[in-house]
């Protein structure tokens, strides 16, 4: 088989949704498999139970709301540059983009 052959088949059977589905749990496998590796389970769930509940539920309130706060910010950049969107979807994009 010539080389032009193969790529071809290669192009067809990789379409850029199933290269983006494999690329995106590729992705996911090395960093599950890194933060196995690295985390120290039960430090973290000490951490946790010996904090103060309040304390640990304000933190993840004032968290929680600063997604909409980081949409809003990114639809000041896009409309500074003439775009447009929802705040709804920017919180989205954001929230993928650092997740």
């Amino acid at each position: 088989m010539t080389s032009g052959r193969v790529r071809d088949r290669i192009r067809s059977g990789l379409s850029r949704e199933r290269l983006t589905v494999v690329g995106t749990f590729a992705v996911l496998a090395v960093g599950v498999a890194v933060t196995a590796r690295t985390l120290d389970a039960d430090a973290v769930v000490g951490a946790v139970t010996a904090a103060d509940p309040a304390l640990l539920g304000a933190a993840l309130l004032v968290y929680l709301l600063s997604w909409p706060v980081r949409g809003r910010r990114y639809a000041d950049v896009l409309a500074a540059m003439g775009r447009r969107c929802r705040i709804g979807f920017l919180t989205a994009a954001v929230f993928a983009s650092q997740t």
